[in-house]
Order: structure tokens, then sequence, then C-alpha cells
């Protein structure tokens, strides 16, 4: 079960220079790009993560605070050739999404900076939150020197959709 707190319109390098200052290790920074579906409770993507891509299937669990997911991952070979084959499937297109990811890792707490590129790119900044303990994922929002009116449970789609250009 994948349990995350999103962060929207951070000041990066403040937050990672105190992430660094706790040991975090960068483990990732590079572009990002995706084809996004939405099944029937579902959404599915093919990413491209830097040499690696992925099939992801999330399916979201209710939840006020946290975004809650149950997520599948594999590896396949073809981004090109996987997002072909996705849109022949009867699901609905959402999306091709661009973004920049910078990623920290702290014990098994994942902080991730996403930036979205192209169409998007008006959209600030945001910190994703990742572990699997929601105490911890909550101290570290304190530790960042955030609270709890700043953290939020929204979607890819909500994020865009807040920040939708007038």
């Amino acid at each position: 079960m994948e349990t995350e707190l999103v962060i929207l319109e951070v000041d990066k390098q403040a937050v990672v220079e105190k992430l660094l200052s706790f040991g975090a290790k960068k483990i990732f920074d590079a572009d990002m790009n995706q084809v996004q579906y939405k099944g029937d409770g579902f959404i599915l993507r093919v990413r491209q993560e830097g040499d690696q891509v992925l099939l992801n299937m999330k399916k979201r669990k209710k939840d006020v605070q946290f975004k809650v997911s149950e997520e599948y991952e594999v590896e396949v070979a073809d981004f090109d050739q996987m997002a072909e084959f996705l849109s022949h499937l009867p699901l609905k297109y959402l999306r091709n999404l661009s973004k920049h990811r910078e990623s920290y890792k702290i014990g098994e707490v994942k902080f991730e900076f996403d930036k979205y590129l192209g169409k998007q790119e008006h959209v600030p900044e945001f910190l994703e939150i990742e572990g699997e303990d929601r105490d911890e994922l909550l101290s570290w929002v304190e530790k960042l020197g955030f609270s709890d009116d700043d953290i939020s449970s929204l979607t890819t789609t909500q994020i865009i959709k807040r920040y939708k250009k007038k």
C-alpha cells in the first residue's frame, strides 16, 4: 500500500537543505514522461524514469489526509510500444505528462519534488512525502517546518485543475 502526503508550492532549496541536514541521500534526478489512462476505479500509466520504463496501476483508497493507493508496477521494455498498446484498451485517455523529479530518501521515507513541464509548467513545484508509517510521515511534515494545514491528499488531476490556466 502506497501512502503519501502532498505539500504544494514548496521552497525546494530550503526543504532540500533541511533534508540533507537530516542525512537524506539523493536517489533520483531526471525528467519523466508518462501516459495516463483511467479505468473503472483505477489509473493505468506507462512512464519513463530515466532509463527505466514502468507500467503502473493505482487503485485509490478513500482517505481525507493521505493519498493511499494499492499500487502494482512492472518494468517493461519500450515506452512507445507500451503507450501504443494501452491506447487500444477500453480505457479513457487522461493525459501525457512530463515532469522533472528530484527524489531523496531517509530510511524508508521518500521525498519527491515534482515540477511539471510543457503544458502544465505553470503548476508550482510540489513535494510528495511517501512511506508506510503515517505517524512517521506526519513527523517529517513537522521536522521540515510545515503544519497539518500545509498537507493535502490531492491527486495529479486535482493538482492540475487547481492551477488551471485562466
